[in-house]
């Protein structure tokens, strides 16, 4: 591979890292300055990106199968929030039987990063690239980190394994869709979220939880989330809320991603069945909790297999149970 190539490669690839292809490809016009230092084995490029963002930075050449990457970030849109910072890369390139593609690796890092202008842990990783694939080997930035595979090729598929350790709701949320519920959030989300398939089929899977926070007007102890399905339109199965007051629910339906404008109704309409513990002698759940200085009463309610109706002992107050989520 020549050095121009080798060069034009490193920063198609720092960009393929830093933004993945997106779900619906665009062509579009970007001002480029380039120039190539020869002497110093070294290309400086600048893309201006209009309304003051920009990626400017450098590739060198180090020894003859090695190189550095520099990168200027400055105010662009990754996904939906304004990122900044300085990125550097070391890169080892190793031939392989198909001269065109050899085997590029190496590590990335960053310093001085914002995210919606706001500091946030800088990006680190290790990563490789082959055959027109990034192989993501340990990527992190935030509370996030990431394994697995980008395919830069048409139709551009993922098979990624993304872990969130203590995000913010809001900022989770927000990633997701843009609602009135969002004005209203507390709490931290954790978890893992499986993503595989095309840049046009993206099929998710996640397993989540979050504990003492506020979605809309619902507060709660924990939530614990499996949702699945192919974006935007998922599926919520085998999930429980605990809210504050006790109550504690199963909860299941359809969530479409997209439909931002009725993202709190589809909130409201998802399923919800209390918890039901069951015995040989018959099915019981806890409907209300509620703590006495350091004592806590439960209220039960207890169907019996041969019919019978609970005693007065076992709830003389309890008498009926309607209940309805409120956002």
């Amino acid at each position: 591979m020549s050095l121009l190539k080798t060069y034009t490669a490193m920063f198609f690839l720092a960009l393929g890292l830093l933004w993945p292809p997106p779900v619906k490809a665009m062509v579009t016009e970007i001002p480029f300055q380039g120039e190539w230092d020869i002497p110093n084995n070294k290309l400086e490029f600048l893309f201006d990106l209009g309304d003051k963002r920009s990626v400017s930075g450098n590739v060198t050449q180090l020894t003859a199968d090695r190189y550095h990457l520099y990168l200027n970030v400055d105010h662009v849109k990754l996904f939906k929030y304004d990122y900044s910072s300085e990125i550097d890369a070391q890169i080892e390139v190793k031939r392989s039987n198909v001269p065109s593609e050899p085997y590029v690796s190496g590590t990335i890092a960053s310093q001085y990063s914002l995210l919606n202008y706001k500091p946030v842990r800088d990006l680190e990783g290790q990563w490789a690239y082959h055959d027109k694939k990034i192989y993501i080997q340990d990527l992190s930035m935030g509370n996030v980190a990431c394994q697995g595979t980008i395919d830069l090729a048409y139709p551009y598929s993922a098979d990624l394994n993304v872990k969130l350790a203590s995000v913010e709701m809001d900022d989770f949320l927000n990633f997701w869709v843009k609602s009135d519920i969002n004005k209203q959030l507390a709490g931290l989300v954790s978890g893992d979220i499986k993503v595989m398939g095309t840049a046009d089929r993206l099929y998710l899977k996640g397993s989540l939880e979050s504990d003492q926070g506020q979605v809309g007007k619902l507060q709660f102890d924990s939530i614990s989330l499996n949702i699945e399905g192919i974006y935007p339109y998922l599926n919520i199965s085998r999930s429980m809320i605990s809210e504050t007051d006790g109550l504690s629910f199963n909860v299941e339906g359809p969530l479409a991603l997209n439909d931002h404008e009725n993202f709190a109704k589809q909130i409201k309409e998802l399923n919800l069945s209390p918890v039901v513990n069951t015995s040989q002698d018959g099915s019981e759940w806890t409907l209300k909790e509620t703590k006495e200085g350091m004592q806590t009463r439960a209220f039960k309610h207890i169907y019996h297999k041969d019919n019978s109706l609970p005693s007065e002992q076992e709830n003389p107050d309890l008498i009926g149970f309607e209940k309805s989520m409120q956002f």
